[in-house]
């Protein structure tokens, strides 16, 4: 399995509620889990962490203008 497969499969735990979000696990128990061997797993583990910070950044939006604000009095 590659460490594509090994991430889906963690996701796919996660969203299904085998694993809960939080809960401890070692990286051990996440490669039997998903069968693959340590250092796949925490190449999958690496991903799963690449994406949450990702998908946790603030999305910023930009034209590409520039926006001048002017102050009335």
């Amino acid at each position: 399995m590659s460490r594509v497969a090994a991430y889906q499969n963690f996701r796919e735990r996660l969203l299904s509620g085998e694993l809960s979000p939080g809960q401890f696990v070692t990286q051990k128990e996440l490669a039997d889990l998903a069968g693959v061997p340590i250092a796949t797993a925490r190449e999958a583990i690496q991903k799963a962490r690449t994406r949450i910070v990702a998908e946790s950044a603030p999305a910023t939006r930009h034209s590409g203008r520039r926006h001048h604000h002017t102050v009335h009095s």
